[in-house]
């Protein structure tokens, strides 16, 4: 087995201290100094001799005309056939990872095909949230956010075991706090957030048991509670059976809201936006439903 990312890294900073023994820190001023005294020809041969091995990154709506470079394609590799992970619901994509001991690949909804054997990997990037980012000899990557993956446990598992130790670069900024741990947000990416599952009873003479599965913040959490309910509201009465489940599904749905009352408050850095909350459930006009079913009961069963 390889070595944990972190170890690649212990290694590194022991090098660069035995070599910086002995050696008097420059400041600021004097490294400025330095750059100044550059002249343009060795700046030049300095980008000259760093080409071959540079990556460039482009706006997509920027047309890919620098010489020299040549665009990543959209397809690379083949598909590895072994362990499938599926994307979380609510993630916001359908892509699939396939991994297994030969390499990883990632499929797409079009069918495009991201794949490289694990020696392949030139570059694995880690943050300490749990992100992976692996790139491939051309450019391609595969970017792998945990709270987006179902069961992705054994696949972080295996990126750690297979990919070459030397390939490992850490992410996080020297000398920053260190990140919550825990899950993210699969909409949000934000912190504190939790697993939960949502019951989505809906019946129309016959009942559907579906059910609604992620990784949420506080406000994701109740804003996605708030959906579910609604549509149980209108959807779930319609059959005997339903009659009977959908109270318990309402139930089970409002259980799980008030488990994302008790979090706290979360923490939005990622710059993406959460879900909209909508209004409250109880003013929503699905409550006239069963509100209607059991009026009738009221009037049905009361004693004259």
């Amino acid at each position: 087995m390889n070595e944990h990312p972190e170890a690649p890294l212990a290694r590194l900073e022991q090098v660069a201290m035995e070599e910086l023994e002995g050696l008097e820190p420059k400041t600021v001023a004097e490294l400025d100094a330095e750059a100044d005294a550059l002249t343009p020809g060795e700046i030049a041969a300095a980008f000259k001799a760093s080409f071959p091995t540079s990556y460039l990154s482009l706006p997509r709506e920027i047309p890919m005309t620098v010489e020299g470079f040549t665009p990543v394609p959209a397809s690379s590799g083949a598909r590895i056939k072994g362990v499938r992970v599926d994307p979380m619901p609510g993630s916001g994509h359908s892509d699939v990872i396939d991994f297994s001991a030969e390499g990883i690949s990632l499929m797409q909804p079009n069918r495009t095909v991201i794949g490289m054997r694990w020696p392949e990997v030139a570059v694995a990037l880690w943050w300490s949230d749990g992100r992976r980012t692996l790139i491939g000899p051309d450019g391609s990557g595969i970017n792998i956010i945990p709270a987006k993956w179902r069961s992705v446990e054994s696949l972080l598992a295996a990126i750690r075991q297979w990919v070459p130790a030397d390939r490992w670069i850490p992410m996080d900024e020297p000398g920053t706090l260190p990140r919550q741990e825990g899950p993210i947000c699969a909409i949000c990416e934000s912190t504190p957030a939790i697993e939960v599952t949502f019951q989505d009873t809906r019946s129309l003479l016959m009942i559907w048991f579906k059910r609604v599965h992620g990784v949420l913040c506080r406000d994701c959490g109740i804003a996605k509670f708030r959906e579910v309910q609604r549509r149980v509201l209108v959807r779930g009465w319609w059959s005997i059976p339903g009659l009977l489940a959908t109270p318990i599904a309402l139930l089970y749905n409002t259980v799980v809201y008030f488990r994302f009352k008790r979090l706290a408050v979360p923490i939005h850095s990622s710059g993406i936006t959460p879900l909209p909350k909508g209004r409250t459930v109880w003013l929503d006009p699905g409550m006239l439903i069963p509100a209607g079913l059991a009026l009738a009961l009221i009037w049905i069963f009361w004693p004259r």
